[in-house]
């Protein structure tokens, strides 16, 4: 598998959608994948997508 649907903030979770942070951590905690995402970015891409948005929590 070379890709994942996942959703930010609850935004596009429908149909199996997994909730993106859950996933990185998950993989993450498996450590035999490689995964190139900057961890410390997910906070602000969740608060940007509430920014835009409004869903989802301010944190």
């Amino acid at each position: 598998m070379r890709q994942i649907e996942c959703a930010i903030n609850g935004l596009s979770a429908r149909k199996g959608n997994a909730d993106f942070r859950k996933v990185v951590t998950e993989v993450l905690k498996q450590g035999n994948y490689q995964i190139d995402i900057d961890t410390s970015l997910m906070s602000k891409a969740a608060e940007f997508i509430f920014q835009i948005t409004g869903i989802g929590k301010r944190k």
